[in-house]
């Protein structure tokens, strides 16, 4: 069985999203420095705070 949290997120100035979109976390993968792009936004405290709770409760933490 796989384990999948999504949720919505805005789009703002901010973050750097140009619609609504959907987050997903099902999985970590390693990627190497070479191959990522330069920054297109940050997330804000909220977005964060989600994105830590469903990282715990997929490697079982919490």
């Amino acid at each position: 069985m796989r384990t999948c949290f999504a949720w919505l997120s805005s789009s703002s100035a901010r973050n750097g999203l140009a619609e609504l979109s959907q987050i997903a976390i099902d999985k970590l993968t390693v990627a190497p420095t070479a191959k990522l792009g330069g920054v297109i936004g940050e997330a804000d405290d909220a977005l964060l705070f989600r994105v830590s709770r469903a990282l715990a409760l997929l490697f079982h933490v919490v």
